[in-house]
């Protein structure tokens, strides 16, 4: 799970990252950035929740992932920019 929610289509990365919700310790951090498969849209951080902690997203999305045989898809560029401008992000 993890891998895939990592290998998808990012939207944004950013080179920093930031303190885990899901950890006591300082110096716990996770990734920042947006990720989609075409379909969802998600933190990139939870690829790391997902491989650290063993915290699973939503039934609805474990079950879309089967569905895709744990393979992100290749999203076409029209596709990928409709979901940018339905979230307001920048292009720039």
């Amino acid at each position: 799970m993890a891998s895939f929610l990592e290998s998808a289509e990012p939207l944004i990365i950013s080179p920093g990252m930031i303190a885990d919700p899901f950890s006591d310790g300082e110096n716990m951090r996770v990734r920042v950035g947006v990720m989609t498969d075409g379909e969802w849209v998600w933190q990139l951080a939870w690829a790391d929740y997902v491989a650290l902690h063993r915290i699973a997203p939503p039934q609805d999305f474990l079950d879309h992932v089967k569905e895709l045989d744990f393979t992100a898809p290749e999203i076409p560029v029209d596709r990928l920019m409709e979901i940018i401008e339905a979230l307001g992000l920048p292009l720039e």
